[in-house]
């Protein structure tokens, strides 16, 4: 398990090039990844989104295709899968159940017994759950 990591930022002239780093030292990206330098994009750990492979990629090939001028849907981090790897595995995606509490998003929760899961049943998991709650854009 690694916690508490801290991005290498500070003093290697990130704020001379017209890199704005956030409180933390993180650097401060768009939803596109667009840093606040013209033409200078950020990717991964170091710009405080989720510490996720698969949220470095989606951020990587998202300024690629903004880079080349190509049309982009903006990261929603909301859209992103996260895993703990324990026994049993976790996995989230979507909203918080907090986030639909408050309005900010319209879900609908459904709840399903794990043995309903195609692999619960290929690996003889009969207890556990999973819920599904299909965000919808943010209330108006």
């Amino acid at each position: 398990m690694a916690v508490g990591g801290v991005p290498n930022t500070v003093g290697i002239g990130l704020e001379e090039a017209g890199i704005e780093l956030t409180q933390s030292g993180h650097i401060r990206v768009d939803t596109v990844s667009r840093t606040t330098a013209t033409n200078v994009y950020a990717v991964s750990d170091c710009t405080g989104m989720l510490p996720l492979a698969s949220v470095a990629a989606m951020q990587g090939r998202i300024a690629v295709a903004h880079m080349q001028g190509g049309a982009v849907k903006p990261l929603k981090m909301h859209l992103v899968a996260s895993n703990v790897f324990t026994s049993p595995e976790i996995a989230t995606v979507g909203v918080t159940q907090e986030q639909v509490d408050s309005g900010t998003y319209q879900a609908d929760v459904v709840k399903l017994d794990l043995a309903t899961n195609p692999r619960a049943k290929m690996m003889n998991i009969k207890e556990g759950s999973s819920r599904s709650s299909p965000a919808r854009d943010p209330a108006p």
